[in-house]
């Protein structure tokens, strides 16, 4: 990572919910971090690298709640991610969407509850927690957990039937 744009993004005072969203990987991330995982799925199909990239997310960065760690609410660009120790479910959200840009053509939505930040990814394989969104189904993606899976199309635990709002999307 930029150690110096880490440093400039902690002077960033607290944004809206889906600007941390928007902040591509710097040069740095890009011919390390992207172009390994590039490689690596080179030859998986969508769902394959689709799900590579979720159990990368939700397993190589370890969990905190922000008020645990930072001690307030402290929301992470993707690049920030990989500098601190612990990440919450808005940040790896933010990561997870920045990898899933660069390495899935896919359209992605990113919903927030009142409480919890995720994404759906618009697939064409079967999903078992899917919503609509510009009347095409997408396939939910959370990059916070479970930890140990690897599976797209999963509510969170005790949001199965919670609303959200689309805070933001690309096609």
């Amino acid at each position: 990572f930029d150690v110096q744009l880490v440093a400039f993004l902690d002077q960033v005072p607290v944004l809206q919910d889906y600007q941390y969203f928007l902040l591509p990987f710097s040069s740095h991330i890009d011919s390390s971090l992207i172009h390994q995982l590039s490689s690596i799925t080179t030859h998986m199909n969508l769902r394959q690298k689709t799900e590579f990239l979720l159990a990368f997310t939700r397993m190589a960065l370890p969990y905190m709640d922000d008020m645990d760690f930072h001690g307030r609410s402290k929301p992470l660009f993707a690049e920030q991610v990989l500098f601190y120790p612990y990440s919450d479910c808005e940040d790896r959200a933010a990561f997870f969407f920045r990898l899933a840009s660069q390495l899935l053509p896919l359209p992605l939505a990113i919903i927030r509850y009142d409480d919890h930040i995720s994404l759906g990814i618009q697939v064409d394989w079967p999903c078992n927690a899917t919503f609509s969104f510009n009347n095409k189904p997408y396939c939910l993606c959370d990059p916070t957990g479970p930890v140990d899976n690897f599976d797209t199309g999963q509510w969170p635990s005790g949001y199965e039937h919670r609303t959200f709002d689309i805070i933001m999307y690309k096609d």
